[in-house]
């Protein structure tokens, strides 16, 4: 998130106003999933997590300043799914239910802010096999 914010320049259309400099950054994410169908092949059931970081650092001037301020972000991110289905033969009927939730903390100079974002994502599904 904070990668996508700062590498843009204005000229882009991003973040108009904006100057960055010296932007880097690193970050990864681990997913994990479990499945399970039954012997038939009538219900089926997963279970799926995922867990990231990143962390970016720049500098960033804001308009008419001239003077370019050090910007860290930092955003940890957490993710959990689960989904279930039923079907028969070319009909298979499925729900699910997604729950996300992410930390962003920034620093410019010795200014610091924080965010906190809890999420849920309810999904329905209906499919045919032809």
């Amino acid at each position: 998130m904070g990668r996508t914010l700062l590498r843009y320049r204005p000229a882009d259309g991003y973040l108009g106003g904006v100057i960055t400099d010296d932007v880097r950054g690193f970050g990864g994410s681990v997913p994990v999933i479990l499945g399970w169908q039954s012997d038939a092949g009538l219900l089926i059931a997963y279970l799926g997590a995922i867990v990231g970081y990143e962390q970016v650092v720049g500098r960033v001037a804001f308009g008419s300043d001239a003077l370019a301020r050090k910007v860290t972000i930092e955003h940890v991110d957490g993710a959990a799914i689960l989904g279930v289905g039923v079907g028969f033969r070319k009909l298979r009927v499925g729900v699910e239910l997604g729950a996300r939730r992410d930390w962003l903390d920034a620093t410019i100079d010795d200014t610091k802010g924080k965010v906190s974002v809890i999420s849920l994502t309810p999904a329905f599904a209906l499919g045919f096999t032809l």
